[in-house]
């Protein structure tokens, strides 16, 4: 059911994004939202686990340290196992939905058509930092903000830095692969 209900979001989003385009674009979602890839963008899977591993969790030690029952692995841990549970066995299903379709709408939606759009108005900083403050919030989970603030802002950098959305997508997919393997 959740699977189902992100599709028809996302074909919401895909829809309105491609109208975006044909509006007030140049009617390519490619030139429009960056998605392209090269091969290089590969590496971005062993950041991403990288970062899932090693980055998150020094943002968590200082917050650990002070909230102990709060911040503890095991809350951390909590939503990718609740995703996994609530999968009834069908791990595909999971992996499809949570590694290969968020990284590449949520990269499409908030790093290619957000940050784009600030970054058009605004420097290109604020429009990182603004569009991974919104990443972090729009999850709705705030034991979650912290890292995904962060994370976000990875993402967002390598948008920035390759001026393509392959990079932080294999980043987004590498890091949630990270996360449901951590649960299963």
């Amino acid at each position: 059911v959740t699977a189902l209900a992100l599709v028809g979001a996302w074909t919401t989003y895909l829809v309105g994004m491609w109208l975006a385009s044909q509006r007030a674009g140049s009617g390519s979602m490619v030139a429009d939202y960056g998605l392209r890839f090269r091969p290089i963008d590969v590496v971005g899977l062993g950041i991403g686990v990288l970062c899932s591993l090693v980055l998150i969790r020094i943002v968590y030690l200082p917050l650990e340290a002070l909230w102990p029952a709060t911040f503890s692995e095991a809350k951390l841990n909590e939503n990718a196992q609740d995703l996994v549970d609530s999968a009834g066995g069908s791990t595909w299903t999971v992996v499809a939905v949570v590694v290969v379709g968020a990284p590449l709408m949520e990269e499409l939606f908030y790093r290619g058509l957000l940050q784009r759009s600030l970054a058009s108005r605004y420097s290109d900083w604020l429009a990182v930092v603004g569009v991974a403050a919104l990443f972090a919030v729009v999850h709705f989970r705030p034991i979650e903000i912290p890292g995904l603030f962060v994370i976000g802002l990875v993402f967002g950098f390598a948008a920035l830095r390759t001026g393509r959305l392959g990079m932080a997508i294999m980043i987004h997919a590498g890091f949630n692969a990270t996360g449901i393997l951590q649960a299963l």
